[in-house]
């Protein structure tokens, strides 16, 4: 399998309750999530992601070259 196309948004939200308590942070703190969908050539999506991450241990970098 080829992922050929993905997005992906990157936005900062309040935790969940259940996120709070995996994570080990307070109820409702700031999280960075992270949510992704590749296709592969014929369209079809084969990925799809949700990550969230703790808003005070974490940076997101972008490379972007043409």
């Amino acid at each position: 399998m080829v992922i050929e196309k993905a997005q992906q948004l990157v936005s900062s939200e309040p935790v969940s309750d259940d996120d709070a308590d995996l994570l080990g942070v307070p109820r409702r703190s700031p999280a960075l999530v992270v949510r992704r969908q590749g296709s592969d050539r014929k369209g079809r999506l084969v990925e799809f992601a949700v990550s969230v991450y703790r808003g005070d241990r974490y940076d997101y970098r972008f490379a972007i070259s043409r």
